[in-house]
Protein backbone atom coordinates (compact mmCIF):
# COMPACT_ATOMS: atom_id res chain seq x y z
CA UNK A 1 0.00 0.00 0.00
CA UNK A 2 1.90 3.26 -1.15
CA UNK A 3 0.84 6.70 -0.64
CA UNK A 4 -0.57 8.05 -3.51
CA UNK A 5 -0.11 11.77 -5.29
CA UNK A 6 -3.55 13.26 -6.11
CA UNK A 7 -2.69 14.33 -9.77
CA UNK A 8 -5.07 15.17 -12.42
CA UNK A 9 -3.05 12.76 -14.96
CA UNK A 10 -3.52 9.39 -12.09
CA UNK A 11 -6.65 10.18 -11.28
CA UNK A 12 -10.34 9.06 -13.40
CA UNK A 13 -11.81 11.95 -15.04
CA UNK A 14 -15.60 12.07 -14.21
CA UNK A 15 -16.46 14.88 -16.66
CA UNK A 16 -17.73 18.62 -16.78
CA UNK A 17 -20.54 20.28 -14.68
CA UNK A 18 -22.95 22.95 -15.75
CA UNK A 19 -24.08 24.49 -12.03
CA UNK A 20 -27.47 24.22 -11.52
CA UNK A 21 -29.50 27.81 -12.39
CA UNK A 22 -31.45 27.58 -8.77
CA UNK A 23 -27.90 28.37 -7.22
CA UNK A 24 -25.97 30.45 -9.73
CA UNK A 25 -26.30 34.19 -9.11
CA UNK A 26 -24.35 34.92 -11.86
CA UNK A 27 -22.57 33.75 -15.06
CA UNK A 28 -22.76 30.09 -16.27
CA UNK A 29 -20.41 28.06 -13.85
CA UNK A 30 -19.60 25.00 -14.21
CA UNK A 31 -16.84 22.36 -12.52
CA UNK A 32 -15.22 19.30 -13.63
CA UNK A 33 -13.90 16.69 -11.35
CA UNK A 34 -11.09 13.75 -11.15
CA UNK A 35 -10.97 11.06 -8.73
CA UNK A 36 -8.06 9.74 -6.94
CA UNK A 37 -9.81 7.49 -4.69
CA UNK A 38 -13.19 6.83 -3.14
CA UNK A 39 -12.54 5.34 0.75
CA UNK A 40 -14.95 4.29 3.52
CA UNK A 41 -15.69 6.59 5.82
CA UNK A 42 -15.26 5.21 9.00
CA UNK A 43 -14.60 7.05 12.23
CA UNK A 44 -14.03 10.61 13.10
CA UNK A 45 -12.88 13.30 10.59
CA UNK A 46 -10.38 15.76 11.38
CA UNK A 47 -8.95 18.65 9.35
CA UNK A 48 -5.99 21.11 10.51
CA UNK A 49 -2.55 22.03 10.17
CA UNK A 50 0.37 20.16 10.85
CA UNK A 51 4.15 21.48 11.41
CA UNK A 52 6.81 19.79 11.47
CA UNK A 53 10.97 20.32 12.41
CA UNK A 54 13.32 18.38 10.28
CA UNK A 55 13.61 14.63 11.24
CA UNK A 56 12.68 11.05 9.79
CA UNK A 57 9.91 8.88 11.50
CA UNK A 58 9.18 5.41 10.81
CA UNK A 59 5.41 4.79 10.32
CA UNK A 60 3.77 1.68 10.48
CA UNK A 61 0.47 1.19 10.15
CA UNK A 62 -0.91 4.79 9.74
CA UNK A 63 -3.92 5.16 12.23
CA UNK A 64 -6.27 7.42 9.45
CA UNK A 65 -6.96 7.51 5.83
CA UNK A 66 -5.63 11.28 5.48
CA UNK A 67 -5.65 13.94 2.47
CA UNK A 68 -3.12 16.50 2.81
CA UNK A 69 -1.79 19.77 1.09
CA UNK A 70 2.06 21.21 2.02
CA UNK A 71 1.91 24.92 2.60
CA UNK A 72 5.47 25.46 2.99
CA UNK A 73 9.01 23.52 3.19
CA UNK A 74 9.45 20.07 1.85
CA UNK A 75 8.73 16.07 2.65
CA UNK A 76 9.86 12.67 0.97
CA UNK A 77 7.95 9.91 1.61
CA UNK A 78 9.63 6.46 1.09
CA UNK A 79 6.73 3.59 0.63
CA UNK A 80 7.74 -0.13 1.66
CA UNK A 81 8.26 -0.75 -1.89
CA UNK A 82 11.12 1.76 -2.14
CA UNK A 83 9.56 3.96 -4.49
CA UNK A 84 9.82 7.68 -2.42
CA UNK A 85 7.10 10.86 -3.21
CA UNK A 86 8.58 14.31 -2.88
CA UNK A 87 6.44 16.68 -1.82
CA UNK A 88 7.11 20.37 -2.80
CA UNK A 89 4.81 23.33 -1.21
CA UNK A 90 1.25 23.23 -3.50
CA UNK A 91 1.54 19.16 -4.02
CA UNK A 92 -1.38 16.79 -2.40
CA UNK A 93 -1.29 13.29 -1.37
CA UNK A 94 -3.23 10.40 0.10
CA UNK A 95 -2.03 8.70 2.83
CA UNK A 96 -4.10 5.41 2.84
CA UNK A 97 -5.07 4.02 6.53
CA UNK A 98 -2.48 1.11 6.96
CA UNK A 99 0.04 2.62 5.55
CA UNK A 100 3.49 1.91 6.45
CA UNK A 101 7.60 3.43 5.36
CA UNK A 102 9.52 6.64 6.23
CA UNK A 103 8.60 10.16 6.61
CA UNK A 104 11.17 12.78 6.14
CA UNK A 105 11.02 16.49 6.93
CA UNK A 106 13.87 17.02 4.36
CA UNK A 107 13.10 21.16 6.07
CA UNK A 108 10.65 22.83 8.48
CA UNK A 109 7.31 21.95 7.16
CA UNK A 110 3.36 22.46 7.02
CA UNK A 111 0.61 20.89 5.77
CA UNK A 112 -3.20 21.28 5.73
CA UNK A 113 -4.92 18.28 6.31
CA UNK A 114 -8.46 16.14 6.27
CA UNK A 115 -7.96 12.25 7.81
CA UNK A 116 -11.10 10.51 8.48
CA UNK A 117 -10.52 7.34 11.09
CA UNK A 118 -10.08 6.66 14.80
Amino acid sequence: MNVIPIDQDESKYIGRTDVPEKFVKEGKPSYETWLTRELPAEGKMRTGLWTGEPGTLTMRKYPTDEVCTLIYGKIEITNEDGSVVVLNPGDSVLVPKGWSGTWRNVEKSCKCFASVGS
